[in-house]
């Protein structure tokens, strides 16, 4: 099929997937500034947007970062924090609410002082508080299940056709290079064959939920979300990606766990079942001859390609193990500019190193405990029985292992954006629950003759009971 040909049909086929999630419940137009901030995290650069790949910026303070896209992260992130002012949101509740990631972000705030080039990171620090306001436009809207499901859906349903186009008909947009064999990798709209099989893993894990919930999984009304789904799963087999194709898999069968019902009711079995598969991941995966017999597994070398030099390289960097290096500052360093000049590097692959290195012990720790706050908040929603529990729960799992071998912490991508939405707590109940809302009352029997009013404390992320009021007779009894 001739390119031009095969873009007007998947241009076609992108209006129809966005005429189609118009159509659902409504929310706010400030959730486009969000959907614009997920989409440029989880694809290119907002210049390829701009100039496609003809643009080159050469100034030699690139590691500054390109200004056309430091200047159009500032106008969204503005406009975001305009519509939080706008909505009057507390500040001091979200404190309140959230210790474990407030401490995280003061204490990483307070290592750009000792970074190397302290401007550059607090240039980036101020990127992450950035895609904190955009989580927040979305935690804030009128419905935060349905925004959250309106972000995603729109990013899956642009991306992931996108990518299927430049890789198979726009060579030069949607394919590379790799750096030592000069084999051939699909990138799609993403920056390199890692993030394409991460962007295609979360899309497919989060339209498998969808299709789950759905009352008949075969109907026309899911047509839009199959048809994406089969593109996200031929993207996940193209990018030969084994990091997020093992992240699919084990993502898949938490999900599939948490939806049944006997899960739900056991919330300590749960938390306990989470950690003990995660902690157990990490000591396998540590153990050179455990990781080698997993590599094979995965159709790897045992050096997981060459990601174990990688790690003892840079854990020669020396940088001091209590406090590190400065925020997103060890690539900064002299040891740091060589190494990745010498092995043409991006990151540490492993999340847990690179944290270690920018933050050192401190940093490490202050991340676990996050973690282990995003867990409880999604097993919390999970227990309540919300469909939205099984999904949070999923992206947890899948955080924390894709860690392992890749970088997601303190970076530009949806990986981060999305735990994100799991570590922040809106009010003291849910903030997936919006008693306000007219939509999530029951309906009463009888509610024309009574009025119906709320119980009292309604307990933390449980959905709000509602009882009839009480009247009294002549002899004293409730009627």
């Amino acid at each position: 099929m001739p390119p031009i040909v095969a873009s007007v049909l998947f241009y076609s086929f992108i209006a129809w997937l966005m005429y189609n999630q118009a159509k659902g419940p409504k929310v706010s137009a400030a959730l486009w500034l969000a959907t614009i901030d997920f989409a440029f995290a989880a694809s290119k650069p907002v210049t390829f947007w701009l100039y496609g790949n003809d643009y080159i910026y050469t100034d030699p303070s690139i590691i500054e970062g390109d200004p056309i896209n430091r200047t159009a992260l500032i106008l969204l992130f503005v406009a975001g924090l305009g519509v939080l002012i706008k909505r009057r949101i507390r500040i001091g509740s979200i404190i309140a609410l959230n210790p474990a990631l407030m401490v995280l972000l003061v204490y990483l705030a307070i290592s750009v002082i000792w970074s190397i080039d302290p401007v550059i990171a607090l240039k980036r620090y101020f990127r992450e508080i950035g895609h904190i306001i955009m989580v927040l436009v979305v935690l804030t809207d009128v419905d935060p299940v349905q925004a959250i499901q309106r972000v995603f859906l729109r990013c899956s349903y642009v991306l992931l056709p996108l990518s299927v186009l430049y890789a198979k008909y726009y060579p030069g947009l949607g394919r590379g290079y790799n750096f030592w064999t000069g084999e051939v990798q699909y990138t799609g709209v993403t920056t390199n064959k890692n993030t394409l099989g991460m962007l295609a893993m979360l899309m497919a894990l989060f339209l498998i939920w969808r299709l789950l919930n759905s009352p008949k999984l075969l109907r026309i009304a899911n047509a839009p979300d199959i048809l994406t789904l089969i593109m996200a799963g031929w993207l996940l087999n193209i990018a030969n990606s084994k990091t997020s194709v093992a992240c699919f898999v084990l993502g898949l069968l938490t999900l599939l766990a948490a939806r049944t019902q006997w899960i739900r009711p056991r919330i300590v079995l749960v938390k306990a079942t989470v950690w003990v598969v995660l902690i157990a991941a990490g000591v396998l995966f540590m153990n050179p001859t455990s990781r080698g017999y997993i590599a094979e597994q995965l159709g790897r070398d045992p050096t997981l390609t060459t990601r174990t030099a990688i790690w003892d390289a840079s854990l020669a960097l020396d940088t001091n193990p209590v406090i590190g290096a400065g925020y997103n500052s060890v690539w900064l360093t002299e040891g740091g500019r060589r190494l990745v000049h010498k092995m043409n590097l991006a990151h540490a692959h492993n999340g847990y190193l690179e944290v270690y290195l920018n933050t050192g012990m401190i940093g490490v720790f202050l991340l676990v405990i996050m973690l282990s706050s995003s867990v409880r908040n999604a097993t919390r929603i999970l227990a309540a029985g919300m469909p939205l529990g099984p999904l949070l729960v999923t992206w947890c799992v899948v955080t924390v292992i894709y860690n392992f071998s890749e970088v997601t912490f303190n970076k530009d991508n949806v990986v981060t954006l999305g735990l994100f939405l799991i570590a922040i707590r809106m009010d003291r109940r849910s903030h997936f629950i919006n008693v306000a809302s007219p939509s999530q009352q029951p309906a009463v029997p009888g509610a024309e003759q009574r009025q119906v009013r709320p119980m009292a404390h309604p307990g933390r992320f449980r959905k709000p009971q509602f009882a009839p009021k009480a009247q009294m007779t002549v002899g004293g009894r409730l009627k």
